[in-house]
């Protein structure tokens, strides 16, 4: 069988990684989760039906911390939230809402996307481990050349060293400790050193407060621990570049639906389809839950997808689906000649205010024969006058200008009829129909008329 399948040892010898799957000791279980946390804020606000959120990676542990609170709770039930149709650090309202969740207790890693859902929410932080003396060291041969004042903020995993850290630090002059989620959290051209293991949410923190001086210090190093000078990775930068030319080409996009958890996704959406419609842009709306190669590749006629997602999720700069994927800012920038002064940033709610997506402030770029970056083609603006159907209705069968009913060729249909294989040349009509004649029988090995 080796000649047709490979070796069985390679499936047997493998070596699985599961060094992302936590398991948590049984003691430890009330400290790490925050069980009595959990348990008051239950009784405090006297929730009915409280559902449990949970990672994919935290949910060995779920099963011992849903039997924990029932009995601390005298018997009310829990419900375990896990596989969240789409980023697990957003607040999975939709999932709540199937048992009429009343409360959520969210536990693991967050985002810092603003909420758009009512149900009260506890967050539970993942805990992880931080040399306290070694970062003082460290925050101690730091150059700080002009005494300035120094913010050092923490992310969620290092929280409950807040205080000890404060406590240590309080013989510098100048210098404060934050909490990454504090709601009146803004930082100005005063230094900022982040404490965190994710370089992801690093770059999205230099990507709200740009002008702020940031330093990173990650605690998982090896020791002595290092700040160092955060500099944004520039290739983020240089592709949007690529991506403005790319939906300037392009003639049919996909909004794709990536949160149901985020506040201002829907105006989002409806100004994103306004834009393009000014611009003579046909889109579809898609909602597919989590977006994966397989699901997007059933959409053959867009070019170019447009993200309404979480700032965390990673399929921004994925390069495994069949189209590029952008943001809403890169269609900003890419149609609105009004958006030239927006910065850049994966966070649809940091340069959209309420204001904006309320009071649209959109202009159709300018219409002018153009030159694309991409193709070196001369890139023409079709009007809806010049063109000879009616597009209004987004109708498979529409109104030419002479009045006679023509395929409407800008519709999806119309895009997938043109679309035809027939196979190898079946010279259709040509050829006079075959005589039928009597098949074989028996076996392949011995047919009945094969002579021997």
């Amino acid at each position: 069988m080796a000649a047709f399948f490979s070796n069985e040892a390679v499936s047997l010898d493998k070596t699985v990684n599961t060094s992302s799957v936590l398991t948590t000791k049984s003691d430890e279980i009330e400290s790490v989760y925050d069980i009595e946390k959990c348990t008051n804020w239950i009784k405090e606000n006297n929730f009915k039906n409280v559902c449990l959120q949970f990672p994919d990676f935290l949910l060995p542990d779920s099963v011992q911390i849903s039997i924990l609170l029932e009995s601390l709770l005298g018997g009310q039930r829990v419900y375990i939230m896990a596989d969240t149709a789409y980023e697990s650090c957003c607040i999975d309202y939709l999932t709540a809402a199937h048992v009429d969740g009343d409360a959520i207790i969210h536990f693991g890693p967050i985002c810092f996307s603003k909420e758009s859902g009512k149900v009260p929410c506890l967050k539970v932080f993942e805990k992880g481990k931080l040399n306290v003396d070694g970062f003082v060291n460290a925050f101690g041969s730091f150059d700080n050349q002009n005494n300035e004042e120094v913010i050092i903020l923490m992310d969620t995993p290092y929280l409950n060293y807040l205080e000890e850290l404060r406590t240590n630090l309080s013989t510098f002059k100048n210098v404060s400790v934050r909490d990454v989620t504090d709601s009146s959290l803004s930082l100005g051209l005063q230094c900022t050193i982040f404490v965190s293991n994710n370089l992801r949410k690093v770059n999205i923190l230099s990507q709200r407060y740009s002008e702020a001086k940031l330093y990173h210090c990650n605690p998982e190093n090896e020791s002595p621990l290092e700040i160092l000078n955060f500099q944004q990775d520039l290739r983020v930068i240089k592709r949007r570049n690529f991506l403005y030319e790319k939906i300037k080409d392009s003639k049919t996009l996909g909004i794709i639906i990536g949160t149901l958890a985020i506040k201002n996704y829907l105006s989002v959406i409806d100004r994103v389809k306004k834009l393009l419609k000014l611009n003579n842009k046909k889109y579809y709306l898609i909602s597919v839950g989590r977006p994966t190669v397989a699901k997007l590749a059933n959409f053959p006629e867009i070019e170019v997808y447009i993200l309404v997602s979480c700032s965390m999720n990673e399929l921004y700069e994925s390069r495994d689906f069949y189209q590029p994927i952008v943001t809403p800012y890169d269609v900003e920038m890419a149609l609105n000649p009004n958006a030239k002064q927006l910065q850049f940033s994966y966070d649809f709610n940091t340069y959209f205010s309420e204001t904006d997506l309320e009071n649209l402030n959109l202009r159709k770029a300018n219409e002018d024969a153009d030159v694309s970056l991409i193709t070196g083609k001369v890139r023409q603006s079709v009007t809806q006058e010049e063109d000879s159907v009616d597009l209004e209705e987004q109708t498979q069968v529409a109104l030419g200008s002479d009045g006679t009913v023509a395929l409407n060729t800008h519709y999806g249909a119309g895009f997938l009829g043109a679309r035809s294989w027939k196979g190898l040349d079946p010279n259709l009509g040509k050829d006079e129909p075959a005589v039928i004649q009597e098949g074989r029988k028996g076996v392949a090995m011995a047919y009945e008329n094969e002579q021997t």
